[in-house]
């Protein structure tokens, strides 16, 4: 097991797209749920058999806008394309508990 800090060249996106394969799995227990992660394997999503999202209870924040770090995506302008790009996503995707409708009011 390793513990990746998610920032800098120790991303979870750079470990996790070299298997992300048409027809293949994946599954996911996530703290948040970004849109600037979806939009950086959006391709690769779309492609595979399932997705399966576990995300954290109802009373955390998932982070749909992402975290500092994500500043200059957030300059982009380009969330409201890329929240219609994931809402269109979701319903392939088999998300846990009440998360889907969690970013689907995200999405607004």
């Amino acid at each position: 097991m390793k513990l990746v800090q998610n920032s800098g060249v120790d991303r979870v996106i750079d470990l996790v797209q070299p298997y992300l394969k048409p027809g293949s799995q994946l599954g996911c227990v996530t703290p948040s749920f970004s849109l600037f992660a979806f939009a950086e394997l959006r391709d690769a999503l779309i492609k595979l058999e399932r997705v399966q999202l576990i995300l954290p209870p109802a009373d955390d924040a998932l982070e749909f806008m992402g975290r500092e770090g994500d500043r200059a995506n957030r300059n982009k302008i380009q969330a409201r394309g890329l929240a219609n790009q994931c809402a269109q996503w979701l319903p392939t995707a088999a998300v846990a508990g009440d998360a889907a409708r969690r970013c689907e009011n995200a999405i607004g």
